[in-house]
């Protein structure tokens, strides 16, 4: 007799859907509960090897930001869904979730986890300054729903919303990006097709060296005075220390945080307020 699926607790709904990507909308049974943009919960479908079990991920959750029919931006706090967005991913033959979402239609149920975690937040962000973010591919997602937040509390002076990808990849939320510029001046989202790491620490070094080439990538200047950073992603484009022991860190020799901290910036960890906030994941 199969037990795991009725674990089953919330419905789907795909918002988007492309060879490469998808967006869902999970509806959970219950009460939704509270989050802070940028922080991730939790999905789960039935193993095909194992009825009895369970295959479950953590996922950032993502952001539509704007309702496309009305102009309006979309509080988090007043939606009864939350927002997945996830890349495909190559069946290697050992049995993972990620593919087994991209079978689920319009109507099916699956598991969605109670429980929202993670330090990925605006909760160190001083008001009137710029904002930088920084995602591959589906490191979009906490950094849209950061932008929604923003956009609504009015915090940030400007916002650069940059998502990397490898060459062709589009994201897919352009049309709402799209509207999200038209309407307000303050916010600039771009894309940057490119494989190579070293690519963005050219960049990242090139406009915290001179202001005009900071000014046409971003829109302001980059400095630890005036800009807060948040990175999403790939750990190799972000570029963290890596814990060792108890207050013992390896620190990365490549990436974004050892350019932008040689500069004056400083990370954020759970017992000290920076300018830099990272998400790792992969």
């Amino acid at each position: 007799m199969r037990q795991s699926k009725n674990i089953y607790n919330a419905s789907v709904n795909i918002i988007y859907s492309s060879d490469e990507a998808r967006v869902i909308r999970v509806y959970p049974d219950a009460y939704k509960m509270k989050y802070k943009p940028g922080q991730y919960g939790s999905l789960g479908l039935e193993s095909q090897n194992n009825p009895n079990k369970i295959l479950k991920r953590a996922f950032c959750i993502s952001s539509s930001m704007i309702d496309c029919s009305n102009k309006k931006i979309i509080n988090h706090d007043n939606i009864d869904y939350y927002e997945f967005y996830f890349n495909k991913v190559l069946n290697t033959g050992k049995e993972q979730l990620t593919p087994k979402l991209f079978g689920l239609r319009n109507g099916d149920r699956l598991f969605c986890g109670e429980k929202i975690v993670g330090y990925y937040t605006t909760d160190n962000l001083k008001a009137g300054i710029n904002v930088l973010l920084l995602g591959t591919t589906t490191g979009e997602s906490p950094n849209n729903s950061i932008v929604a937040e923003l956009l609504l509390d009015g915090r940030a002076l400007n916002i650069c919303n940059v998502t990397i990808g490898p060459p062709n990849w589009k994201s897919l939320y352009m049309e709402e990006q799209q509207i999200l510029m038209n309407l307000y001046d303050n916010y600039f989202f771009r894309t940057i097709n490119t494989k190579m790491v070293s690519d963005l620490e050219i960049m990242i070094a090139s406009a915290l060296a001179d202001e005009d080439h900071s000014i046409s990538y971003f829109g302001f200047n980059l400095n630890p005075k005036s800009t807060h950073v948040f990175l999403s992603g790939d750990p190799a484009m972000i570029g963290a220390p890596i814990k060792k022991g108890r207050w013992e860190y390896e620190h990365s020799t490549g990436g974004i945080i050892p350019i932008l901290t040689s500069y004056g910036f400083e990370i954020s960890n759970r017992f000290k307020s920076g300018n830099v906030e990272y998400e790792c994941y992969w």
